[in-house]
């Protein structure tokens, strides 16, 4: 199991359930729909505070994804030898990193 942190053993750190992995989905969809939005793809009209700030909170929390716990996930992670650790260093965590600069530069050039 890959998609999972595990710890040493190789046990689950987590155990997300179908209302965790919804919610991280709808998290996923509405980055993406931001960014149409933002880029002028999608005509919404947002309140002016979330048009302003949306941007910056969605690529402030994939940084801090990417970042990580400094123990199980992120680039500062301690645990590095297990399968999902592995998989996070050489996926996931630069991933997030990547979507938090498209953001923040898209922020910035808008």
């Amino acid at each position: 199991m890959s998609t999972i942190p595990t710890d040493q053993n190789n046990k689950p750190i987590i155990k997300p359930g179908p209302v965790d992995c919804f919610i991280v989905a709808l998290g996923l969809l509405a980055f993406a729909v931001f960014i149409l939005i933002k880029a002028g793809t999608i005509p919404v009209h947002l309140p002016n505070w979330l048009f302003n700030y949306g941007l910056w909170a969605i690529s402030v929390l994939f940084l801090a994804r990417a970042v990580g716990d400094f123990k199980y996930v992120g680039i500062f992670k301690k645990i590095k030898m297990t399968k999902f650790a592995q998989m996070d260093s050489k996926y996931y965590s630069p991933l997030c990193l990547f979507l938090s600069l498209l953001g923040i530069i898209l922020e910035l050039i808008s």
